[in-house]
């Protein structure tokens, strides 16, 4: 068994760190796939630490960090992101947090205002 550190960022709303242990030959993406399926409600895999923190699932727009690595939820699937993306997506949703109390309990899936792609961090 391996260890994998594994950070969730909700952005603009919470965060959360904690280990997995997995298999020693499990892929990043079958750790993606993991974390994916313990953090959303109705998926027959909810991790204690989820159903304890009462939090909405994992959806587009949000992160997963696995070890060192950044990966931003899409509509399907997965983009690899870097840290500064996560820190600059981080800091615009606080920024419009400020602004707007719309965005405040769900930034970046409220408004069709927002692009969260990797190539296109922006508002429209």
């Amino acid at each position: 068994m391996k260890r994998c550190d594994v950070k969730i960022i909700y952005p603009g709303e919470r965060q959360f760190e904690f280990s997995l242990n997995v298999h020693e030959l499990i892929k990043t993406d079958e750790c993606l796939e993991k974390v994916f399926a313990e953090w959303n409600l109705g998926s027959n895999s909810e991790c204690d630490l989820f159903l304890d923190s009462n939090c909405r699932s994992l959806s587009p727009g949000d992160f997963v960090q696995i070890n060192d690595t950044w990966f931003q939820c899409a509509l399907t699937g997965w983009n690899k992101v870097t840290d500064d993306y996560v820190q600059s997506f981080e800091n615009q949703v606080k920024e419009m947090s400020k602004k707007d109390g719309v965005y405040k309990d769900f930034p970046f899936r409220a408004s069709s205002e927002f692009v969260y792609f990797p190539d296109k961090l922006q508002l429209k």
